[in-house]
């Protein structure tokens, strides 16, 4: 372990970095724009809560949203403090959740050696219990039940929690019978889904005082990542979790929200200062990947959006390049002016290898593929 005076790894942070990793008492929002270094601040922090004391391996808890951002996280950590990185609880929600799971998994009625089971699984349990109750399949398939229970789990809502106002006319109301009969089979198999790995820790913490105790007693530090695309039932875990120290750091792009279609709240980290008393609001707002240009266009873009909490992101790498907007007629179109534009590249002599083609989905990238195969 690193001593008190040896904080070379503070060096060459910029100074609202700085203030980010050194800020560790309380609760602490990281307002993070694209490219300002908000795993390296993550990172950081959780070598700073070690170096300096304040808190043991055991006793911090790091969220993120990838398995792949878990382990750079924690490879960059032992980078800086060692093999006692291996102690930091340091997963995604999902994993964490399951890891709690086994260790109270006999106060949901569940055995240690539960199996999660993938989507096909999930789809036909769904299959037969719809077709025990003679539900017109055709008008209301599987996924669709499958697509409301999801959406049911990552708002924290257990079978008890749905009311009225959550049915509709669903099947003929039938949805909430069948929500309660996949939840028993599922545990009479020993089995739990994705969305089981938040509800089911969460009703835990709820419902057993002393796991929460002994969950709050060992977490006195939580950072999480990505915060902006965290659900209801994320969202509430953390809260119970964080209660007693209210250490919680939270690393986040209010712009960067666009996972409302499976469940992220933007509200959590709009709402961060109201949820939490006595926060700091720190922003990131130099850009390391970005020109100049770039930014004026992104800043310009964004300060239209109306739920933000607001920041400008600049950067010190100039450039006069600009950056250029066409319009196309359509896909082929658009696919021949890219190739122009690559081919007049080339004649400049700049290598394939420099040259980047974005789109948004994946499905768009065919008609460029296929204009570069006609053009060589």
């Amino acid at each position: 372990m690193l001593h008190s005076d040896q904080y070379n790894y503070l060096q060459g942070l910029n100074k609202q970095q700085r203030i980010a990793v050194e800020t560790l008492d309380g609760p602490v929002l990281v307002l993070s724009g694209a490219g300002t270094g908000k795993t390296r601040v993550l990172t950081t922090r959780i070598a700073h809560l070690l170096v300096t004391g304040k808190s043991k391996p055991w006793n911090i808890m790091a969220v993120t949203f990838t398995n792949k951002a878990a382990r750079e996280m924690k490879e960059r950590v032992g980078r800086i403090i060692g093999p006692s990185s291996e102690q930091v609880l340091m997963g995604t929600f999902h994993s964490l959740g399951a890891r709690m799971l086994r260790q109270h998994c006999e106060l949901i009625g569940l055995k240690s050696n539960f199996t999660i089971i993938d989507v096909e699984d999930q789809v036909k349990l769904l299959k037969q219990i719809i077709s025990a109750k003679n539900v017109d399949d055709k008008r209301w398939p599987a996924k669709f039940f499958l697509n409301i229970i999801s959406s049911w789990k990552d708002k924290g809502l257990t079978p008890s929690k749905i009311t009225d106002k959550h049915i509709f006319q669903y099947s003929n109301g039938l949805i909430k019978d069948i929500y309660i009969e996949y939840q028993e089979r599922l545990l009479k198999s020993n089995c739990v889904d994705f969305g089981d790995l938040l509800v089911h820790p969460l009703e835990l913490l709820r419902m057993n005082s002393d796991v929460l105790s002994k969950w709050q007693s060992k977490i006195t530090h939580i950072l999480i990542d990505e915060y902006q695309d965290t659900n209801t039932a994320q969202y509430l875990w953390i809260r119970l979790l964080c209660s007693k120290h209210n250490n919680i750091c939270c690393v986040g792009d209010d712009d960067q929200s666009i996972y409302g279609w499976r469940g992220a709240e933007v509200k959590n980290i709009l709402n961060f200062s109201n949820d939490f008393e006595n926060s700091k609001v720190i922003r990131l707002e130099q850009n390391y990947r970005s020109t100049n240009k770039i930014l004026d266009v992104a800043n310009c873009l964004i300060k239209n959006n109306t739920n933000r909490l607001g920041k400008d992101l600049w950067t010190e790498n100039n450039s006069d390049q600009d950056v250029e907007i066409f319009n196309s007629y359509d896909s082929s179109d658009e696919a021949r002016k890219i190739g122009e534009i690559i081919e007049d590249k080339i004649r400049d002599k700049v290598h394939l290898s420099e040259i980047a083609v974005l789109v948004r989905t994946f499905s768009l990238l065919r008609a460029i593929e296929e204009r570069f195969i006609s053009i060589g």
